[in-house]
């Protein structure tokens, strides 16, 4: 809980950024948000990775489609920076499943093991003629256990000239996780610009001021040899290497690699064999107008990590104060998913989403190949339009199936699994939002599977829902939906 001294603490840098914006502007914005990093920056220059969306499929012709799962939520906070500053997201940056993983949902975690997957469908909201099925892989809360693990974090702060609308935000965005640390904590700071620097090196969690007072001092200037500070922080954090204790990077950047390895597949390559280090990799992306949103995703895709796009202070105490304990602790390494339909009830099917996240079933069922990584206490989303079969009632429509790597006892090989049936059962409020969020994104996309998609279809949908009523942050993307009717419309 915070003490009112830190949430007046809170408001005053909420206030401090506030006068930046407007000293930027030249006037408040509209419907100004407390703590949000408002720029004047267009997003012309912003660069993700392609999306080539997937046409249906015919159970006749393979009845089986397998994807890595992906816990990052960056896209949702990117695309809602966007509309709040009166433009229209790139459609390169509506990644479906992460804008599904950012909200929370109801669904019962389970207490003896890491993984229960549930299923369940609906009719199309989109569609009518065909349904919206959903797979929901939930992971056990852990996070009792988690708050006695020692952590050895490295800061990996990109200090170039880029950065320098946004470093304010970056800065109090970290001093707020450097006063939740214990004090057997470690904690070291690299920054990066024409080159990295080591600015702090093994600081102890009971040295908070001399934590803050390191953030404090940084500037931005220069170019971005992201890639030598990449290299510097493994080097650090393998140093400070606590067995047993959360070994973690905290990558703070807006992607823009210019200097060293600033090739895609250059970083990917180093990226990747430095994962079985046992030293996770999470993203942070900041800024605007030059963000480069493909290397921030492939960074996270290749380097057991997940990515997270802070648009704001709240945003940042979202990650690092509410969901750290729980984001700190990996359950399911490799984790991948593997739907299979039954033609006797499914004619077509379509996947939403995981378009850079698909794998063969080759992949699907080899231990050694890398995929998602599932942290404590999360929901991971898949959704699924279905053309039924004339006669599909009470018939098993899919069957779903997860394969990962238990983190705490070594299994190679866990499988859970579940089974749809077709016109089983109402609808839950869970699938229910997802099915709105999963629309919204389809008309962000101007997706050529629309079909009768409409703002006030998904407006009209969230209305209806208590949970919208009762969770803040759905509650925000119901406000987000009409901001975005009001400026297309």
């Amino acid at each position: 809980m915070y003490s009112s001294k830190k949430l007046y603490k809170l408001g005053f840098l909420s206030l401090v950024l506030l006068l930046c914006s407007c000293s930027n502007s030249g006037g408040l914005h509209d419907n100004f948000v407390p703590g949000y990093n408002y720029s004047n920056e267009t997003n012309e220059s912003e660069s993700y990775l392609d999306i080539e969306e997937k046409d249906f499929v015919s159970t006749s012709e393979n009845a089986v489609t397998q994807f890595s799962l992906d816990g990052s939520t960056g896209s949702y906070p990117n695309i809602r920076k966007a509309i709040e500053n009166g433009k229209a997201p790139i459609k390169s940056q509506v990644i479906i499943e992460q804008m599904l993983n950012y909200f929370s949902y109801s669904y019962e975690r389970p207490s003896d093991s890491p993984i229960q997957t549930y299923v369940e469908s609906m009719t199309c909201p989109w569609n009518e003629d065909n349904l919206l099925a959903s797979v929901a892989v939930v992971t056990k809360d852990y996070d009792r256990l988690i708050k006695k693990a020692p952590s050895n974090f490295v800061f990996l702060l990109d200090t170039s000239g880029s950065m320098y609308v946004d470093l304010t935000l970056v800065q109090e965005s970290f001093k707020l996780l450097v006063e939740g640390l214990d004090d057997e904590d470690v904690i070291s700071i690299v920054t990066y610009a024409g080159s990295s620097q080591v600015v702090l090196d093994g600081a102890r969690g009971y040295e908070k001021q001399k934590i803050m007072a390191a953030i404090e001092d940084l500037t931005a200037s220069g170019s971005t040899n992201g890639s030598k500070g990449i290299q510097t922080a493994y080097d650090i954090a393998a140093k400070y290497y606590i067995e047993g204790g959360v070994n973690r990077i905290f990558l703070a950047t807006d992607g823009d690699f210019n200097v060293g390895i600033s090739s895609i597949n250059g970083l990917k390559k180093y990226i990747s064999q430095k994962r079985d280090d046992g030293i996770y990799l999470s993203l942070l992306g900041f800024g605007s107008g030059n963000y480069q949103g493909s290397t921030m995703q492939t960074l996270a895709d290749n380097g057991n990590g997940t990515y997270y796009y802070i648009d704001s202070l709240i945003e940042a105490r979202k990650v690092f104060v509410e969901q750290l304990g729980s984001t700190l602790k990996v359950v399911a390494k490799d984790a991948k998913a593997q739907i299979t339909f039954n033609s006797e009830a499914v004619s077509k099917y379509r996947l939403l989403g995981y378009e850079n996240r698909m794998i063969s079933s080759d992949d699907f069922n080899n231990n050694e190949k890398d995929a998602g990584e599932l942290s404590s206490a999360s929901t991971t989303l898949a959704l699924v339009e279905i053309v039924p079969t004339a006669d599909c009632d009470k018939k098993e429509l899919l069957k779903a199936e997860v394969r990962y790597k238990d983190v705490d006892d070594g299994n190679l090989d866990k499988n859970v699994f579940s089974t749809l049936i077709c016109g089983n059962s109402e609808a839950t409020e869970n699938l229910k939002f997802a099915a709105s969020v999963a629309e919204f994104a389809l008309i962000l996309r101007d997706s050529k599977y629309k079909a009768n998609a409409s703002i006030d279809n998904v407006l009209s949908n969230l209305e209806n829902l208590n949970s919208v009523r009762e969770d803040d942050i759905k509650q925000n993307f119901y406000n987000i939906v009409k901001k975005y009717q009001n400026l297309k419309y």
